[in-house]
């Protein structure tokens, strides 16, 4: 094999390997950014006994076209919901401290 035809099928392999991870970068984020139903809201939100309002989280990004406040589109619905818990726990703590000063 000539040092050229080595340099061309090396060229080849490199491309298709380039190819494979766009394909599977490209499957992943069509993954990720599987837009919800309401149903499958109300069912995470039941599997992981969350405080979150399934039908507010719902319809807060489904008004804004399922983006960020960024204006980014939303990757990973799953994991949005996840940091609303964390700022409904907050903001819970927060109001009961609040009412414990105030008593």
């Amino acid at each position: 094999m000539s040092r050229d035809s080595h340099a061309d099928v090396t060229q080849c392999h490199a491309t298709d390997i380039d190819k494979n991870k766009n394909k599977n970068r490209n499957s992943k984020e069509s993954i990720e950014r599987k837009i919800p139903t309401l149903a499958d809201v109300e069912k995470y939100v039941k599997e992981r006994n969350s405080i979150v309002d399934a039908k507010k989280f719902y319809e807060y990004y489904n008004t804004g076209n399922w983006k960020d406040a960024k204006g980014n589109p939303v990757k990973n619905w799953k994991q949005k919901l996840i940091t609303w818990e964390g700022t409904k726990v907050l903001t819970s703590q927060i109001l009961t401290n609040m009412k414990r000063k105030n008593q």
